[in-house]
């Protein structure tokens, strides 16, 4: 047996299932903050951006997956600037994530005539970089969207650093990750030491320092949330074998893990957890974080 075990990211269509699976299974996330919340961000791009009333605003989408948040957060944009038009560049290397985004598009593009435009990348954020090298493009952006999509980069620091270079001064990146507070995100933390890696267990602690360390200017907006994950305790579930692949970013967890790993994880669920209406809810707190480019 392998001692390190395949990440969850190496089979996006089991990914995407276990991440669908793991959504569904989300209680208690605040709508009404969420949307307050990122309505609050795009009511802070004109002042420090110098956003100009009546020109386009340049928007980067990375890893935005079916872009069922990044479509909210368009719309937002479009009526907090009624004369001003949206060029959006979208990143996803998942091509079959990416086309039900495409499929949506037009829908918004009809809504709001003439102030739309989307250039598509079936490409990783590296992939996406090599193509403006390739092309000589310097072009910068006024906002800069991701979430939850850190997980994915093998150098999620250095990917902060040139988010922040590709803004214009006084423009914005907002990301969502994981609150390293939280039950889900503690569990992150000790997986790395029981297991002995870090990549794609990530936690608003890890973001937070390097920005820290940066000296980028940042906000942080925590939101609280639970999942349910009262099947992960029946082992021939396959919904619940998908729900634990997720919680440690692992692929096919249960099957490949050492048993003293397993038992690690089972354990810290069982003690990080409370039953609740019939349901096994963990922490699943997130954190919003807003940089400003000064």
């Amino acid at each position: 047996m392998s001692s390190q075990l395949e990440s969850i990211y190496s089979d996006f269509k089991q990914y995407f299932e276990s991440y669908e699976i793991f959504q569904s299974k989300s209680v208690n996330q605040a709508e009404n903050e969420w949307s307050e919340q990122w309505s609050s961000f795009v009511k802070q791009l004109a002042g420090d951006s110098q956003l100009p009333s009546s020109k386009s605003l340049r928007i980067l989408l990375v890893a935005a997956g079916y872009g069922l948040a990044e479509m909210k957060i368009l719309e937002m944009i479009l009526n907090e600037y009624p004369t001003c038009s949206l060029v959006v560049d979208v990143i996803e290397p998942a091509e079959d994530q990416l086309k039900i985004f495409q499929d949506k598009a037009p829908e918004l593009m009809a809504k709001y005539p003439n102030r739309l435009e989307f250039q598509w990348f079936v490409e990783t954020f590296q992939g996406y970089m090599k193509i403006r090298e390739d092309s000589k493009c310097e072009d910068k952006f006024h906002f800069l969207v991701c979430l939850h999509g850190l997980y994915y980069f093998d150098n999620w620091a250095e990917a902060l650093d040139q988010f922040y270079h590709l803004l214009v001064n006084g423009g914005k990146m907002a990301t969502a990750i994981n609150s390293g507070n939280s039950a889900c995100g503690r569990l992150f933390k000790n997986y790395r030491e029981w297991e002995g890696v870090t990549a794609s267990l990530l936690t608003s602690d890890d973001i937070i320092g390097h920005l820290t360390s940066k000296a980028y200017g940042h906000q942080c907006f925590p939101r609280t949330g639970a999942v349910d994950v009262s099947a992960i305790f029946d082992d021939k579930s396959r919904e619940g074998n998908l729900i634990l692949d997720f919680l440690v970013q692992r692929k096919d967890f249960r099957q490949n893990a050492a048993s003293s790993l397993f038992n690690k994880v089972m354990d810290f669920v069982k003690q990080n957890s409370k039953e609740e209406g019939g349901k096994v809810l963990m922490e699943d707190d997130e954190v919003d974080i807003l940089v400003t480019k000064r």
